[in-house]
């Protein structure tokens, strides 16, 4: 496949050397399919090369292996419909993106085990203690680790909700654990600081939004205003803004109103979230949710004009997958770290002139 690959893709100058082609088999674990559906995002983002430009170096195809393009590519693979698992599959798979192999029976697998191996998402590592049935299962492929952490980390509502149900959704998705063992207080210990809340709740939105919606923070300089809502969701034009105890809560309702700072941006809901960690709520303004958690951020109790009701998390998803780097991943990571502080050193050589007309010209892009 990869000889077949570099023959058609020669007048691209895209070659895939043999470093290449080994880390597509380590990635797929020989999965012809996943072998193919890599090779093709490669020709696809390298296409615009030409016989003018040099050959693809192993460290510019393995820069894309580690991209969000690259992301988005595998998880557009006609298989990834294999990892909507079930509520057991599901624990399994969340407890297994935390380390690297889970003790199982192989020879009395439980159901969700067995049905995870036969759809070749985990295998069995060894079955040494075969007397007992003991072995170790883990994914099949770092392919499959990735699939099911994107799956697992991102859920997305059905069509048709509400912004307050998709404060609600993502209120109940608040990763409890992260909360409670978090440094970022105040000095007296408390509360959480806003930037806490900001970054749990971008997470927790962000797990609950479609893929044809986009969840931006700090919006607002794009559209003409000192002013920047904590977050914004383009395309139904939802506005969230965060802020801790009630601290200048009128002044935050009053951005949104007629004349207010928010009123440039295009917005056609909002919502301020006010967390009460200390302080009682002594007066509440419309479309706003005084947000008060228990001890340990397990249960969110809800107060909006004269209704109360309480929010309970679930279960968090695991933040990220516990997966070794390989070489060539390093080598890739250097090399997108080296090719970023290059463009910063040209940056800072560039004279003030043309920096504010390159910032004016992509603001004129974005619009």
């Amino acid at each position: 496949l990869v000889d077949a690959f570099n023959s058609h893709n020669s007048k691209k100058k895209i070659n895939a050397s043999k470093k290449i082609a080994q880390y597509i088999m380590d990635f797929t674990s020989g999965h012809l399919g996943l072998i193919r559906w890599m090779l093709n995002g490669v020709d696809n983002y390298f296409s615009y090369r030409d016989t003018s430009c040099k050959v693809t170096t192993a460290k510019e195809i393995m820069s894309y292996f580690t991209s969000s393009d690259f992301m988005e590519h595998i998880k557009a693979h006609r298989g990834a419909h294999l990892y909507n698992f079930n509520v057991i599959e599901g624990n399994f798979i969340d407890e297994l993106l935390l380390k690297d192999e889970l003790p199982v029976n192989s020879h009395n697998p439980d159901k969700a085990v067995n049905a995870l191996v036969e759809a070749g998402i985990l295998s069995y590592v060894d079955d040494e203690g075969s007397k007992f049935g003991e072995s170790r299962a883990r994914f099949l492929s770092p392919a499959a680790r990735l699939l099911s952490f994107f799956h697992r980390s991102k859920k997305p509502l059905k069509d048709g909700f509400t912004l307050q149900e998709l404060v609600r959704e993502a209120l109940s998705r608040i990763n409890s654990k992260a909360l409670t063992h978090n440094m970022g207080r105040s000095k007296d210990g408390t509360r959480l600081l806003e930037r806490v809340w900001q970054m749990e709740f971008y997470t927790a939105i962000y797990s609950c939004l479609p893929d044809e919606m986009h969840i931006s923070s700090d919006v607002g300089r794009i559209f003409a205003t000192d002013g920047a809502v904590d977050f914004y969701i383009s395309e139904p034009q939802w506005a969230i803004e965060l802020l801790i105890d009630g601290i200048d809560l009128k002044r935050h309702h009053e951005r949104f109103q007629d004349g207010g700072r928010y009123s440039p941006i295009p917005i056609k809901s909002y919502i301020l979230l006010d967390i009460r960690e200390t302080r009682i709520v002594q007066k509440s303004y419309p479309k706003t949710w005084h947000i008060t958690p228990n001890a340990d951020f397990t249960v969110f109790n809800v107060l909006e004009g004269t209704d109360t009701f309480n929010i309970f998390t679930r279960r968090g998803y695991p933040r990220s997958p516990v997966v070794r780097l390989l070489a060539q991943e390093s080598e890739a990571l250097k090399y997108e770290m080296s090719t970023i502080k290059k463009k910063h050193i040209s940056y800072c050589e560039e004279g003030e002139e043309i920096r504010e007309a390159k910032k004016r010209q992509d603001r004129r892009d974005i619009v």
